[in-house]
């Protein structure tokens, strides 16, 4: 729906833009989200496998939107079973952390499309998920090293309950 607003290089009045109705794309995906822990949460034995690869598909998405504030997979995973735990109990008040907070900023540059990177954002996130890997014995890391030479990175997260970039830290240290 083309909106009324002034516009600096049309000097005045255009209706040169569309704003937005409903829900946000990121908004929709949490929503797509919810849907599918519900239909896990609720699923005969044989659908499991479908819906945990297609909550692990979205979370992957999530995750590139979330950051700083959830930053892998798993922890997108925790913030869906949380949102569905709180509608079970009929809590209407709960948000997740944030959802909807996202600005991106105008580079100096005119280019309205690039946004900036978040250095702080990108060093709290590192530092997360060193903190992850300091957690985990030297032992038990040689052995995810090995393991992870034979299996695929997905097999190796699962077998030893850790995320890919906590994966990928210990592979490359």
């Amino acid at each position: 729906m083309p909106v009324p607003h002034k516009c600096p290089y049309y000097g005045g009045i255009t209706k040169v833009s569309w704003k937005m109705h409903g829900p946000s794309i990121l908004q929709q995906m949490w929503a797509h989200g919810d849907y599918l822990m519900n239909a896990y949460q609720n699923s005969e034995p044989h659908d499991v496998e479908f819906y945990k690869c297609q909550m692990l598909g979205l979370a992957f998405a999530l995750k590139l939107f979330m950051m700083p504030h959830l930053t892998t997979e798993s922890e997108i995973a925790q913030e869906l079973l949380r949102r569905y735990e709180a509608k079970q109990r009929g809590d209407e008040q709960y948000e997740t952390a944030g959802l909807g907070s996202r600005v991106y900023e105008a580079p100096p540059n005119d280019n309205k499309y690039e946004t900036r990177a978040n250095p702080q954002a990108a060093e709290k996130a590192a530092a997360r998920v060193q903190a992850k890997v300091q957690e985990i014995p030297e032992r038990r890391r040689q052995q995810i090293r090995t393991f992870s030479q034979q299996m695929s990175e997905a097999e190796t997260c699962e077998m030893f309950s850790i995320d890919a970039d906590v994966l990928k830290a210990i592979v490359s240290g």
